[in-house]
């Protein structure tokens, strides 16, 4: 009986934690600028994903927002079939947003047991941002994520390899 309870705890201690590494929100991730050229080259300043990738090369994997009609929306693309140094391109553009919103291209190279990622805050008189990664390890997962100055972090479903 002692076991049992034992092993029922431990189960309880064990779902509860799993459930709190699955809901990971950008803000609990590590930024990753300069991580192997992740986040763009220039840490972050140089590679335009719009001026670098054809418009017929762009693939909107993903698209989120909120259900209540509001105006903030994250996309997450990639590249078709341009590189970077060998590497896909990944990149969020965020839209309907106000100065000080965030967005975030998270990913992870681990099986999502740790995260990194490439944020981008809007500045005064821009109503979209974009944050860029590169897909150095070639097997990454990633997932686009939007949070308004008075709201909750908003991510696409799933991760997107």
């Amino acid at each position: 009986m002692r076991t049992h309870s034992r092993l029922r705890r431990t189960t309880v201690t064990m779902l509860a934690l799993a459930g709190l590494l699955a809901n990971v929100t950008p803000a609990d991730a590590t930024a990753a600028d300069s991580l192997g050229l992740s986040c763009g080259p220039n840490n972050g300043a140089g590679l335009n994903p719009y001026a670098y990738v054809p418009e017929n090369e762009r693939v909107r994997v993903a698209r989120r927002g909120y259900d209540d009609g509001s105006t903030e929306v994250v996309n997450l693309y990639r590249s078709a079939n341009i590189e970077y140094n060998g590497a896909r391109i990944w990149w969020v553009w965020g839209t309907g947003l106000s100065a000080g919103d965030k967005i975030s291209l998270d990913w992870s190279d681990d099986g999502t047991h740790s995260w990194w990622a490439c944020h981008g805050t809007v500045t005064a008189g821009h109503t979209t941002w974009s944050t860029r990664a590169v897909d150095k390890a070639g097997s990454r997962k990633f997932r686009a994520c939007v949070k308004p100055y008075n709201r909750a972090w908003a991510c696409t479903w799933g991760w997107h390899p």
